[in-house]
C-alpha cells in the first residue's frame, strides 16, 4: 500500500475526496489507504497538530519541522507517524493506530440498569511517544515498559483524539492501557467502563498519590501495592477506558448508578505500597532489561 510522506503545507478539506473515500469501494483504494481515518492527508494532520499547540511543543524540544507518513493495514486499521524534521527511523516521535468499532455496552451487568447502549468508537490500538534525540541519565527512572524519554506530548495527543472524534461523529475512543501510568494519566479525559475498575484507579490515585506516577506504576508492575482491607497484592487489570464524546457516552458516565458504583468501591479500598519491596524489585528488572 501507498504511503503519504509530506512536510506542512497550508490545506483545506476536499469534501468530494471525504464522500468517495467514507462510502462504497473506493473506501479500500490506495488512494484512500493515503488518507488518515480516510479523509485526513498529511498537510491536513499537520493544520491540527499546529492549531493545537503540538507544534509549538515540538519547537521548544529542538525539532524545526514535523513530517506525516500515513497508512492503513490490511486489517483495515490506520497507521499514523509523526516524525521530527524529516522522515526517519531516527527520528520518529509518535506512533498511533486507530481502528472503528461498533461497541454495545451491557449496563445490566456493570451497573444493573435495564438495556445496552449501542455507540460508534474510535478504539486506539497503538500509541506511543517519545524524544529519540535524549538519553535516561543514569539515575533517571523510566516508567514500566518506557525505552526512550518522553516527549511530553499526551495533552496535546489528548486534544487531538477528541477533536478526530468529535470531527468524525463518535460516541467517544476506547483504549486499553497496559500499565497503571497511562491509565492514570489518561484519566482526565478517559473512564474506564467498568466502574469497579474506575473505583480501583480513583483509590490508588488518593492512597498512592505522594509517591508520584513512577513510583506508583512500578508498585503495580512489581506487586508490592496492598490492598489493606483484604490483605492482597494489587494486580492490574487491563480494562476498557472510553474518552466520552457524544451526549449517550456521557449519559453513561454521568449516570447515578455508575457514580454510585464507584464511590462504593473507593470507600471499600485502602491502598498501601512497600517502597523499600518495590525499589528491590525494580532495580533487579531494571539491571536484567539492560542486560
Amino acid at each position: 500500500m501507498k504511503k503519504n510522506k509530506h512536510s506542512h503545507r497550508p490545506h483545506r478539506f476536499d469534501l468530494s475526496r471525504d464522500v468517495e473515500c467514507s462510502f462504497g469501494s473506493r473506501a479500500a483504494s490506495s488512494a484512500c489507504g493515503e488518507l488518515f481515518l480516510n479523509r485526513y492527508d498529511s498537510g491536513d494532520i499537520l493544520d491540527i497538530l499546529d492549531d493545537v499547540g503540538l507544534t509549538a511543543h515540538l519547537k521548544g524540544k529542538g525539532f524545526t519541522g514535523a513530517a506525516v507518513d500515513i497508512d492503513r493495514d490490511d486489517a483495515g486499521i490506520h497507521h499514523l507517524r509523526l516524525y521530527g524534521d524529516y522522515i526517519d527511523r531516527k527520528n520518529l516521535l509518535i506512533t498511533l493506530r486507530i481502528s472503528e468499532f461498533p461497541y454495545i455496552l451491557d449496563r445490566a451487568t456493570l451497573t444493573g440498569a435495564r438495556g445496552a447502549l449501542q455507540m460508534q468508537l474510535f478504539v486506539l490500538e497503538w500509541l506511543q511517544s517519545g524524544n529519540p534525540r535524549e538519553q535516561f541519565g543514569e539515575n533517571d527512572v523510566p516508567l514500566p515498559g518506557q525505552d526512550i524519554p518522553p516527549l511530553g506530548a499526551v495533552p496535546y495527543l489528548m486534544e487531538v483524539l477528541r477533536r478526530f472524534g468529535v470531527m468524525e461523529h463518535k460516541d467517544g475512543i476506547m483504549d486499553t492501557p497496559a500499565h497503571l501510568h497511562g491509565a492514570v494519566m489518561y484519566s482526565r479525559e478517559f473512564l474506564f467502563v467498568d466502574p469497579v475498575h474506575e473505583g480501583i484507579l480513583r483509590a490508588l490515585v488518593r492512597d498512592l498519590t505522594t509517591y508520584g506516577l513512577c513510583d506508583m506504576s512500578w508498585g503495580m508492575a512489581t506487586g508490592t501495592i496492598i490492598e489493606t482491607n483484604s490483605g492482597l497484592r494489587q494486580r492490574f487489570n487491563p480494562s476498557q477506558q472510553i474518552f466520552p464524546l457524544s451526549v449517550l457516552s456521557k449519559r453513561y458516565f454521568n449516570s447515578l448508578r455508575y457514580r454510585k458504583r464507584v464511590r462504593d468501591i473507593m470507600k471499600r479500598k485502602r491502598f498501601v505500597l512497600d517502597e523499600r519491596e518495590m525499589v528491590r524489585k525494580r532495580t533487579e528488572m531494571l539491571r536484567k532489561r539492560k542486560t
